[in-house]
Order: C-alpha cells, then structure tokens, then sequence
C-alpha cells in the first residue's frame, strides 16, 4: 500500500489515517452501496430527479477520504504526513554501508515520501522540499558505500519524484543508472480519463474485471463487494418492479444519457473529495490534457471552485512547468550525461473498466504505451500490430523488437533495449520487477540482452501459482514467469473477439446490473489508487 500517513495532535500523537482498514471501510460498503443505489433507482431512474442521489454520493464517500484529502492549497491537515517511523527510516538507512553484502537488494535503501505532495513541496516535519530530501538521502547513500554512484528505482507514482529528482539534480553526479518499476510517472490514461470526465461503461471490461478481482462465483453487486444480501434484495426487488410497471422497457431509450448526467456532475465531487486536493496525483496526467481536467475538476476560469482551489492548481502547474512539460528533454539530457535509463512495462491485465481508455493494453494502473516510454502498441486489447508494420519491421531489420504476441514494438521507445515487458502481471506484483532492478543496478548498462534468463518480453503463467487463503485467488508473485514465445503468448485467452461476443446487444436489466458493477469498480479504484506502492523511492548501489 501506499507508505504510511498519520495525523498528530498538538502533544505529537501519532493516529494512523492511511492505509484504510477493513474496519475503517469494508465494513460499511455494504451499507454505504445501499444508501447510494436506493436513490440512484427510486428517484433518478424513476423520475429523473438526481440531486438527492449526488447528495447521498458525497455524504456516503467523502468521509472516506477525509483526514487523507489536502486542503485548498494542497497542504496537509492536522500536521499529517508519512509516521515518524518513515521519517527516522529516511534518516538513518541511508547510513547504512553494505558493500559487504554479495549483491545489493532492490529495497537495501528506501526513501519514503509523502505521495499527496508534489516533489517541490515542503512535507511535514522538514525544511527542505521532497527532491532536496531525497538529494541528500542519496548522496549519504553514495558516501556510505565509498562514493559508488547509485542507482535510483521508482515505483509506480514514484516515477514522477525521480523526474523531478533528475531535473533538479540530474547533473550533480550521484546517479548512475535509473530504473522506472510499473511507473505511472510517465502518465497514465486511467487517471487522466477520470479527472477529464471521459467515463465508459463496456459490458465485457466489466465482465473481465469482475472475473480478474471479483468473486468468481458472484454474479450480484452483493457477491462483487462481499456485501449484505439486503444489497441484492435492493437490486432485484427494484429491477423487478421496473419491469412489472414496464419502466425497464421506458428506460431502454435514455439510460445512456442518464450515465453522462450523472457522471458530468457525480466524477469531478468524487475527484476533489479523493485526490483532486493532492498535486502528487496531478503529477500523472497527460500534459496535453492538464488544462482539460483542470477546467473538469474546478471549473472554468473565475468559477467557485476554481478560485477556491487555486493554491492546489497553483502547484500542479509548478510541477508541470518545472518537470510534467518536459520529462523527454529531461530523459535525454541525463543520456547525454552518462545516466542509463531501464523500465518494466506490463499488460495483458483489464484495466478498471470505467474509463474511455479501459481497452487499452495495461497492468490494471499503468497503461502500456506510457509506462514503457513511447513503445509503439496495439490500439486496444483485441488487436495486434498490423501485417504492414511487422512486414516494415522485418524489411528494416527491427524486428527482434516486436513481440511474440505481436501487440508491442519495442523500438520506438526512449530505451529500447532496456525495457522488460510482462505480460499477464498485475501492477502491484514485484517480485519478478526486482530481479530485473537488482541485475540492472549490478552490471554496467544492463540490457534486455545481457542475461538469458531475463530476456525482452516474459509472460507469467496463471495457474501455476500459489493460491492466497484469504481470498482464494492466485498470488500473481509466485507464478511461473517464462520467456514469450508465440505459443505461450496467449495462454490466458483474454481476447474474446468471437462474433456473438461483439454482436450481442445487452438488455436494459444488464446495462443497469453494469452499472452497478461500475459503482463497485469505482469504489474499489478510489479507495485502492494507492495501492501501486506510491510513497517509497527505492536506492540500489551499483557494485
């Protein structure tokens, strides 16, 4: 999860308020569910009235959030931050000297963070920004281990503190090799669509999703999110009315237009009372679209919100006049320096089934294209790369660079020989992420072709992992991970491409059953965004 926050009292006290428990929120999904849907039915579906269910929605989630969320000028309340435990950790570990270790680890030195903040923030309990904190944690990491350069990893959002780490001091010398793990420091579609409004609803994503993170065996929202049955009670009996009244047959014609209504009003509430406040989280939007989603999230130019929050804008843009705008140029001034740059890049996993990008090719969080840096991919999940583009390849000699599936290219990216493909892997899976960071900080310009057993392209086999107790499903860490090949590229049969899957036209009880389905996945993705491991910086000593 996401490193640690606390609040503190005026005696120093420390009360945890991230991670959120299963005390703080499971527990009342369920109730929570109920209280959001009883509107949604019986009041804007009924009679197209929805200001009580924006109502309800806000009153229902926002506490959820609510001692995690920034206020109007993106600075924590009630002296929050990252636990004095994080704090001391970032002290202290990077004294450490393990050069008489075999081989340093992925994780040797941590530096943690307050991921709500942007880089150039000042975060609780210092007096120095995020990217000069992180300077001097490696610089006494580089001293303690007799002046080695280091190589510094980002997880996930952590990507976005290296770049801006590089910007600042990309120049000073201490930095050897960079490796960005998983990283939506590069943006991501996903985030991107939610702050700009562009929101989907796809039967099949849905289906695909509840199948990879839902209940197998749940074919209701109460068996989705483990919830009371009265949750289901409230759905049938609803649905089942609706179609004695012949409301079902009513609603066909407009429940397309009800989603936008009530997304255009509904998403941007949700997004400022989750992590619209956190100019950490802007950090991974799309350049191009910032000002889109500025304009979604607070409004037009001299609108309430938009003077309300213009600290917190103020400070997004920083960032993104300081490091969002130009992460290439800053790439590619480090190259020229010496610095060698690798990536892990995922995919073959549904993506929250929400979003206008849901087909892209992504780990869940992280879509393909940006994580691996401009690798050329296939414009969605059902579709590979054209016969003419792999025919062109070939011509040129480029060719090693497709991928046996035929859904990537590898060589169009700003590191094209040192990024590590995965398909099948779910974001938050590391284990085999760290076997490529540690050989990659260990060995002078590590490459896709410097080791055998950890070529280009790799696909984990489901099935051949150990099952988790708790939730009865595989744990994706410890399933087999092999060389791609064509035969092997495909063992998951995830595109479902016949022509009754693409033809069927779903009833009405089926589009509002999915759109239930999209409470649920909008939930889990809100609660769970954190869940990349943002909030740690990993250091690995070149030996």
């Amino acid at each position: 999860d996401g490193v640690e926050l606390v609040n503190r009292d005026e005696n120093g006290n420390e009360t945890e308020i991230w991670p959120i428990g299963a005390s703080d929120f499971d527990g009342k999904i369920g109730e929570t569910a109920k209280n959001i849907l009883i509107p949604f039915l019986t009041e804007g579906l009924l009679f197209d009235k929805w200001d009580n269910y924006y109502k309800v929605c806000y009153e229902e989630l926002s506490p959820i959030m609510a001692d995690v969320v920034l206020d109007e000028n993106g600075s924590p309340r009630n002296s929050s931050g990252i636990s004095s435990s994080s704090l001391n950790s970032n002290r202290t570990s990077c004294n450490a000297d393990r050069r008489y270790q075999a081989k340093y680890g992925a994780t040797d030195y941590t530096f943690y963070y307050d991921w709500r903040l942007s880089p150039y923030d000042i975060p609780y309990g210092e007096t120095v920004r995020i990217v000069d904190l992180l300077h001097t944690y490696i610089k006494n990491v580089s001293k303690v281990n007799g002046g080695r350069k280091v190589t510094l990893a980002g997880n996930c959002l952590g990507g976005s503190y290296v770049l801006a780490y590089l910007e600042e001091y990309g120049d000073e010398g201490y930095v050897k090799n960079v490796f960005f793990n998983s990283t939506v420091g590069n943006s991501t579609a996903i985030l991107t669509d939610v702050f700009c409004g562009d929101i989907k609803v796809d039967a099949k994503s849905l289906q695909r999703f509840a199948d990879e993170y839902i209940d197998a065996d749940a074919d209701t929202i109460a068996g989705m999110i483990d919830a009371s049955p009265v949750i289901n009670e409230v759905i049938v009996t609803t649905l089942d009315l609706f179609v004695q009244l012949g409301i079902v047959d009513m609603l066909g014609q407009t429940l397309d237009d009800i989603y936008q209504k009530v997304y255009e009003v509904l998403v941007p509430m949700l997004v400022i009372a989750f992590y619209g406040t956190m100019p950490g989280y802007w950090t991974i939007i799309q350049p191009e679209r910032l000002n889109e989603a500025i304009n979604f999230v607070f409004g037009p130019e001299g609108s309430e919100y938009r003077t309300k929050y213009a600290g917190v804008i103020a400070k997004i843009e920083d960032y993104f006049n300081q490091t969002g705008n130009c992460k290439e140029d800053i790439i590619k001034a480090c190259q020229e320096k010496g610095i060698h740059f690798g990536a892990t890049a995922k995919y073959g996993v549904q993506m929250y089934p929400f979003v206008k990008s849901q087909d892209q090719l992504s780990d869940e969080m992280a879509d393909l294209e940006h994580a691996s840096f401009g690798a050329t991919v296939a414009k969605s999940v059902y579709d590979v790369l054209p016969d003419s583009y792999i025919q062109a390849a070939v011509a040129n000699g480029t060719d090693k660079y497709i991928s046996p599936d035929k859904q990537i290219d590898a060589s169009t990216s700003l590191f094209k020989d040192s990024v590590w493909y995965e398909k099948n892997m779910p974001h938050n899976a590391w284990a085999y992420d760290y076997k490529v960071i540690e050989a990659f900080a260990a060995n002078d310009n590590f490459t896709v072709n410097s080791d055998p057993d950890l070529p280009r392209f790799v696909v984990r086999i489901p099935g051949t992992g150990e099952i988790d107790p708790d939730t009865g499903r595989e744990d994706a860490e410890t399933s087999r991970v092999e060389k791609m090949t064509e035969e092997n590229a495909n063992v998951s049969n995830w595109n479902d491409t016949s022509e009754d899957t693409k033809t069927q036209k779903p009833s009405v009880v089926t589009k509002l059953m999915a759109f239930f389905r999209w409470l649920t996945a909008m939930l889990k993705f809100l609660v769970n965004l954190t869940n990349g491991n943002p909030g740690s910086l990993d250091n690995a000593v070149n030996g």
